[in-house]
């Protein structure tokens, strides 16, 4: 059977009704089968990940989809901290860091004194339905692992890929892996989550360096500026994370990643001035192709911009006020405003004293999450 010799358009629809159990049962019986794994006919998933584990130590033990060491994870990183936490084996665990070694150090108590253990780190690897736990404690082992999934896996295309990696034992030949088997798989949508500060360059490079630049970028955990400021243009760049450095002002991001399509600044902690705001505003407007911009403020910034604008709370849809047209309202909660060739929507949570702020050139997208 040549696999091979089917329409491109029912092996990509078989592909993706496939299993990758199914998809290795069928290289067992069907070379030409493994001889397209490195093409577009490789499969296509929803959802693919790599986390970090911790393999030999019961109190901050991981499973292949869940971590359970949320009990430590942020608070045991400055040099001399400690955290105490129990092990589902009834034994009492001391934690601390060093900073100069970036190592995690664990002794468990005992009668006689404080014992020191050694901890083994793991990778938990998911593609598709999917996931194998690997321990590693040297370049081989990650070399191996990349030999493994380059001849098995090559080629699978993610709609959305998840690096999840926390541990601060890993080192460079660990980041080289995650960028080797990011070069293996098209993903369509990065998620980084809970990554150390060390890991940021290589991140970066990461972005950088990924063929395809159609692609969304989201930062699920803390966001520093100087890498949003050298992520190069993209699809969609989401921070859904809180910033390093609180109240980090939107425009100079905003300016400096003029060509991102749809820029996305979660929670409340990003400053914007009534000029930058307009500033903003009129490069959305003069855009010659979909922009979007969306960022979380604290309440003072829109009150501010309502008022230099003459925007009072009580305004009706179709009221105009100077280049701003009124098109739709909730009182205290949701203003819909129209200017030149964009349109703005501010929301307002006064409860929690903050707001959002969406601008856009396409309708749909002032829902855009």
């Amino acid at each position: 059977m040549d696999i091979l010799s089917l329409p491109d358009l029912v092996l990509r629809r078989l592909m993706r009704k496939m299993t990758i159990k199914d998809r290795l049962n069928l290289r067992l019986t069907c070379r030409a089968c493994g001889l397209g794994r490195r093409h577009t006919h490789a499969g296509c998933f929803d959802y693919g990940r790599i986390s970090h584990c911790t393999a030999n130590n019961p109190a901050i033990r991981c499973k292949a989809e869940t971590c359970t060491c949320k009990e430590w994870h942020g608070h045991a990183l400055l040099e001399g901290s400690k955290i105490i936490t129990r092990g589902s084996d009834g034994l009492i665990y001391n934690v601390s860091y060093n900073q100069r070694n970036r190592r995690m150090v664990y002794s468990v108590r005992e009668q006689d004194g404080m014992k020191h253990i050694k901890i083994e780190s793991a990778l938990s690897i998911a593609l598709g339905d999917a996931s194998f736990n690997l321990l590693y404690s040297s370049t081989d082992d990650f070399e191996q692992l990349h030999n493994l999934i380059k001849r098995l896996f090559s080629g699978i295309s993610f709609n959305k890929f998840e690096f999840k990696l926390d541990d601060p034992n890993s080192g460079e030949p660990f980041l080289e892996f995650i960028h080797k088997l990011a070069m293996e798989i098209r993903i369509d949508h990065f998620v980084f989550n809970h990554f150390m500060n060390w890991y940021w360059d290589s991140v970066t490079k990461l972005i950088v360096d990924y063929p395809n630049r159609k692609h969304n970028v989201d930062f699920e955990s803390h966001a520093v500026k100087n890498i949003l400021l050298a992520i190069p243009a993209l699809e969609k760049l989401s921070v859904s994370g809180y910033p390093i450095h609180y109240m980090i002002c939107v425009f100079p991001l905003f300016s400096a990643n003029a060509t991102h399509k749809t820029l996305v600044l979660g929670q409340d902690y990003w400053q914007i001035t009534t000029a930058d705001l307009m500033a903003i505003m009129q490069v959305v407007s003069e855009a010659n192709s979909k922009r979007s911009v969306q960022f979380g403020v604290m309440i003072r910034p829109i009150t501010s911009f309502l008022d230099d604008y003459n925007i009072p709370e009580s305004a009706q849809a179709c009221e105009i006020f100077g280049e701003f047209e009124v098109c739709e309202v909730q009182p205290k909660q949701l203003k819909v405003l129209r200017y030149r060739n964009c349109r703005i929507r501010i929301e307002i949570y006064e409860p929690l004293n903050c707001g959002k702020f969406t601008i856009s050139n396409v309708d749909e997208q002032l829902y855009i999450h």
